[in-house]
């Protein structure tokens, strides 16, 4: 093993403890061993530890190798490792970078030279926002030709005119240990995008382990938040990204990825093995990919549905069904009469509008998606809230929540699962 790369790496942590405005980088970086793994590209962290290339460390300077400590416990803090849910591996750290590193630059760290920084427009965007617009650009421009957000350093590795650099010399007392586990069930090797430290998927296994991973990092951000108050320096970026993870809104655009995930979830097939695994020896079955049936979108058109609302709605089916092995999408227009809406392919942007109606039945959409000789995947039913459903279908149903009535009041149903636009 190489020593030089672990001391520098141990020495990076240090400083992040030692210095006021870092603390809460430094807290965070010592409860992940180190790992040295000269497979890999750069450096990743499956939220357990923190891997790395000695080649790659060496050749970085001691700030820049503070401020990749900064970026992968920010992954981890941000539940990177625990969320891609099958999305593009590469895209997906894109996109978490795009969120991570304007972070990193307000606390005064400079990052690897190729950081990635986001577009003035995604600012404030969630990683699930920036992965569907890379999604869409990527499938736009397959070629990769498309215009670039900014990488935001400079060829001396500066982060940018906006942040400044708190550097320090190799010099500094170094601190803190780190552990080196057993890597013979480490994370596979991630391909770094951002060049400055890849996130890969947790090893935690099933909904209850990846829950209690997430309950883990919670509990270990309020700690690190703490200590970072204590030492005087929280800054503004990271105080309100403390208390939107220590107390977490339920997104919708999450809850309707994983429904999603669930209701599309292809056969598995010996046929087909999982190539992530291979290299380990392990033979696991993979994901066949034969298309799907229909999903029904139902629009509620008694005038309580913001067109806004039905914009982002519509926007973040297009994305998803993208990635969805479905046949096709039939929308249904209804207040207390059916209308049956157009068909939008796979590929097709979804357009979704009405003209305003009376009352609320949620009765004739899903009678309609009875009477159909091949039944939906399942049923997306936009609507206020108000009004009631018939006995439940053999498909799965997702209530979206768009005007008043909150999930807590929404009694129209008592099956199927809701979500809250306005959440």
């Amino acid at each position: 093993m190489d020593t030089t790369a672990k001391t520098q790496m141990i020495k990076a942590r240090a400083n992040l403890i030692l210095e006021k405005s870092c603390a809460f980088f430094g807290a965070l970086a010592l409860r992940l061993p180190l790992v040295d793994r000269p497979e890999i590209e750069t450096a990743q962290t499956d939220g357990q530890s923190i891997a790395y290339n000695p080649e790659y460390i060496e050749a970085l300077t001691a700030p820049q190798r503070k401020g990749l400590a900064a970026h992968l416990v920010l992954h981890v803090a941000l539940c990177h490792h625990t969320r891609r849910n099958g999305r593009e591996p590469d895209t997906y750290n894109e996109a978490c970078d795009y969120v991570v590193n304007p972070l990193i630059r307000e606390a005064g760290l400079v990052l690897p030279d190729g950081a990635l920084f986001p577009l003035a427009e995604w600012d404030g965007w969630s990683t699930d926002q920036v992965y569907t617009e890379l999604m869409k650009r990527k499938k736009q421009n397959p070629e990769g030709d498309e215009t670039q957000p900014d990488t935001g350093n400079d060829e001396n590795g500066d982060s940018g005119p906006e942040s400044t650099t708190a550097g320090e010399s190799d010099e500094k007392e170094p601190g803190g240990s780190g552990a080196t586990p057993d890597t013979d069930n480490a994370a596979p090797a991630q391909s770094d995008p951002g060049k400055c430290g890849a996130v890969t998927d947790s090893p935690a296994q099933g909904e209850a382990e990846k829950a209690q991973a997430e309950a883990d990092t919670r509990i270990a951000v309020q700690q690190a938040a703490q200590i970072a108050k204590k030492a005087g320096a929280l800054p503004a970026g990271l105080a309100r990204l403390v208390d939107e993870i220590v107390n977490p809104k339920v997104c919708w655009v999450e809850i309707l990825r994983r429904f999603m995930d669930q209701t599309a979830k292809n056969d598995y097939s010996w046929q087909r093995p999982n190539r992530r695994f291979i290299h380990t020896g392990l033979y696991l079955p993979g994901q066949t990919s034969e298309e799907l049936g229909p999903i029904v979108v139902a629009i509620d058109t008694s005038a309580s549905v913001s067109p806004a609302d039905l914009q982002d709605f519509a926007a973040e089916l297009t994305a998803i069904l993208e990635e969805c092995p479905v046949s096709h999408v039939q929308v249904l227009y209804c207040d207390r009469a059916l209308t049956v809406g157009p068909v939008y392919d796979r590929g097709d942007t979804i357009e979704l509008d009405w003209q305003g109606g009376g009352g609320t039945s949620f009765a004739p959409p899903i009678e309609w998606a009875n009477a159909q000789e091949e039944p939906p995947v399942c049923l997306m039913y936009c609507t206020d809230g108000y009004g009631h459903a018939p006995a439940e279908p053999e498909y799965p149903v997702l209530w979206v929540l768009t005007g008043i009535c909150k999930m807590p009041d929404f009694e129209g149903a008592e099956y199927g699962e809701a979500i809250d636009l306005n959440n």
